[in-house]
């Protein structure tokens, strides 16, 4: 090579130097119109021989005097540069011209290019043009080397600082590695989102999608959070999705509008924004479902109010709005909502309170809450609900469920206490031959009950406590007793939080058919029974 031409390419990389330090941003390639007000200059570029190729021979000899890109340590990556980050690559150039970057470990992913004087690692930009910088192969002589223009290629140096006070990427033979193979256009042009979790918005609703780095992947909903999984190929500006529950591929069009935000429109017409959130590490969200049940615990809890079915709707910050309605104390309407957020389930309520939901995570509300709540507010410690008269020789909840539950919709008792099959077989207790059927609802989960079988005392002509059936804590019972409406069978025993325990058996009044609510002590003991919806042995579906 010429001596004067050498000199000329020192010139060059001067005046380069002088128009990076004057703001010009990153390199452009020569598919865009040179000369242009918008256009910018690499961050150092190199040379190119007569015949266009590269000429490493002539790039800066080595880093600054105290960088050795031989013996960095280049598992230790500092910066990041993944391929489709668009305008990241140019403020990161100028960062690394201004000195900031001096002896940090880069790793950058993007379209290589021959078409500059010198070899560049590019990203597509908003504006369809590429820009990037200049970087070098450490002691290479050989312009095959480098991967070929238009390659998809990810290479890991160290920024030194070479002729003229030009910082370069210097990197490893070993850490240059071509990705797309072929080297083509087609290939190098391929969208490529950030591997990780993206919240998406739009028309095919709220989610969130999850990449991996080996072409699968899950969407999950925020409505429930189900997911969802699924294959996917990244094409030019489009992806190809195969979801598991279809079978099929799906094709979407992939708009970047910058590295953390991007465009999808599927072939419905459709569209969904999303937006990077982060690393699928430890990703864990409330669904809105879970938020809106977490919700309406705290405030049965909070406020011993009933609260009536919640919605929940994604406010304009991305925290999640969980609202519903209720019936005050004096029976008057109300509403009530909670801005929380989808990760921490902390936020604020409609006063300004901090709520804190996540001790209510995976808590139900009791499915008798409204009994329990009017029972409270009239100071009763019990309640009974009469169901009516069942078949004598029901007194196997196993055999006789079918027939139980037949008869909690007939009178209506499961749209207000609903038993399961389950709890037909654990909370239905009998003393014997008797037909009449009692629902007992303690004020408070935490007492105990007891339920004994009752005989008289001819003595003393009153009941004496017999065999017990059931003891354990306050939760809804089913009582089948009392052969005669006019003597009872059956002692209950009910126990309050503070130790204090009182009896009373259920019977009918013969006056006017109503529960027998009086007892010893004088508690009160509210009667819930619709006597419009009694059954009878003759009524009754046997299962």
């Amino acid at each position: 090579m010429k001596k004067t031409e050498k000199i000329n390419r020192k010139m060059l990389a001067a005046l380069v130097s002088a128009a990076v330090i004057c703001g010009a941003s990153a390199c452009s390639s020569n598919e865009t119109k040179s000369g242009g007000a918008d256009s910018s200059t690499t961050a150092a570029p190199a040379s190119q021989n007569e015949s266009g190729s590269i000429a490493p021979d002539d790039a800066p000899a080595s880093a600054a005097s105290d960088i050795d890109p031989k013996t960095a340590d280049y598992s230790k990556v500092d910066v990041t540069i993944p391929f489709g980050s668009g305008s990241q690559i140019v403020d990161f150039t100028n960062d690394m011209q201004s000195g900031k970057y001096d002896g940090k470990i880069v790793k950058c992913e993007g379209i290589t290019s021959r078409r500059m004087n010198g070899n560049a690692m590019m990203q597509v930009q908003d504006d369809g043009t590429k820009r990037g910088f200049t970087w070098y192969i450490v002691d290479s002589t050989d312009a095959n080397d480098y991967p070929p223009e238009d390659a998809q290629a990810e290479i890991t140096g160290i920024v030194g600082k070479g002729e003229y006070d030009v910082r370069y990427l210097y990197v490893l033979p070993e850490n240059v590695v071509i990705k797309s193979g072929s080297g083509s256009s087609s290939e190098a042009s391929k969208i490529s989102l950030k591997t990780g979790v993206w919240w998406s918005t739009g028309a095919n609703g709220d989610s969130y999608y999850t990449f991996k780095n080996d072409g699968t992947g899950t969407v999950l909903s925020q409505d429930v959070g189900i997911g969802v999984g699924f294959n996917y190929e990244f094409g030019e500006n489009s992806c190809k999705f195969e979801m598991a529950e279809a079978g099929n591929f799906i094709t979407t069009g992939v708009t970047m509008t910058n590295e953390n935000e991007c465009v999808f429109t599927w072939d419905n017409g459709n569209k969904e924004t999303l937006t990077y959130y982060g690393t699928d590490e430890g990703f864990r969200f409330y669904s809105n479902y879970e938020l809106i049940e977490m919700a309406r615990v705290y405030f049965a809890k909070t406020k011993d109010l009933m609260p009536g079915d919640g919605e929940a709707e994604i406010n304009p910050d991305k925290t999640i709005k969980v609202h519903f309605s209720y019936i005050g104390s004096d029976n008057t309407p109300g509403d009530y909502w909670i801005d929380v957020d989808r990760f921490t389930a902390a936020g604020t309520d409609m006063n300004g309170e901090t709520v804190d939901l996540k001790p209510y995570e995976g808590a139900q509300l009791d499915n008798y809450f409204v009994q329990r709540s009017a029972m409270r507010k009239e100071d009763a410690v019990l309640g009974v609900r009469f169901l009516g008269y069942i078949q004598s020789d029901a007194n196997d909840p196993a055999e006789y469920e079918t027939y139980i539950h037949d008869l909690l919709q007939l009178t209506g008792a499961s749209t207000e206490i609903y038993f399961t099959d389950e709890m037909i077989k654990q909370n239905f207790f009998t003393t014997g031959d008797g037909t009449e059927l009692y629902m007992i609802i303690p004020v408070s989960q935490d007492m105990k009950i007891e339920v004994s079988k009752a005989t008289l005392d001819e003595t003393t002509a009153t009941l004496k406590k017999g065999d017990t059936v059931y003891s354990g804590d306050g939760c809804p019972i089913l009582v089948k007793c009392n052969v005669s409406e006019i003597m009872p069978d059956v002692i209950i025993t009910i126990t309050d939080t503070d130790g204090n325990s009182f009896e009373w058996s259920p019977s009918i009044s013969g006056n006017d058919g109503s529960v027998v609510t009086r007892n010893a002590a004088g508690k009160k003991i509210k009667d819930f029974t619709d006597y419009s919806k009694l059954a009878t042995t003759d009524n009754t579906p046997r299962g």
